[in-house]
């Protein structure tokens, strides 16, 4: 009972270190730059499904079609029609 009470703590211990260093900035960032990059090495390259089409909204094309540069500020009937028209 001594062993389980003892690896509780030190596990919740860890834990807690563990939330405590991830609200540093630099260890975040480190996180973010090392762990993802690695884990993504480790994956290898993949094949994009071909069903997926990736529509990037730039400030020129909000300014051509004469909405708000924030996407969440557009109607939801712009919306739907840009879907529409991506779908043809």
């Amino acid at each position: 009972m001594f062993y389980l009470r003892r690896t509780v703590i030190l596990g919740l211990l860890i834990g807690l270190f563990g939330i405590i260093i991830s609200f540093i900035p630099f260890v975040n960032r480190l996180e973010e730059n090392m762990d993802l990059s690695l884990l993504f090495t480790l994956r290898g390259p993949r094949q994009s499904p071909l069903e997926v089409v990736i529509i990037n909204m730039d400030k020129c094309s909000a300014d051509k079609l004469n909405v708000p540069d924030n996407p969440e500020k557009w109607p939801r009937s712009f919306h739907a029609s840009l879907v529409e028209n991506l779908i043809k």
